[in-house]
């Protein structure tokens, strides 16, 4: 598979989770999906099911009105973390920025460990 041409000219790409999107981001901030990338189809696969975690956790706390545990949001970056450094593997040539989602979390409530 090709990268969208978009992708492919800046050969950039941002690894981060938000509500109901694949969890990677465009150099101008534009949520991308991971079908425009040229990874294979198991890094694919991975990328989802991380993004599908965070839905969960963002949905538990937004529905239950509690802070997820921050050993939760922990494995969570470290997932995500590992995602980031394999797309880098399958793209050496590419900028592959990864977003802590602990930075973000840690300003709002978290429980602490």
């Amino acid at each position: 598979m090709r990268a969208s041409p978009e992708l492919a000219t800046s050969e950039w790409v941002r690894v981060m989770c938000d509500y109901r999107c694949d969890g990677i981001w465009d150099h101008e901030g534009l949520s991308r999906s991971v079908d425009e990338l040229p990874i294979s189809g198991t890094l694919k696969d991975r990328l989802l099911a991380w993004q599908a975690w965070f839905d969960v956790l963002d949905d538990q706390a937004a529905e239950e009105q509690t802070a997820v545990p921050l050993a939760t949001w922990q494995a969570f970056v470290a997932a995500g973390l590992a995602v980031a450094r394999d797309l880098k593997r399958e793209l050496p040539d590419w900028t592959v920025l990864y977003f802590d989602e602990i930075e973000r979390r840690t300003k709002g409530p978290i429980e602490s460990a």
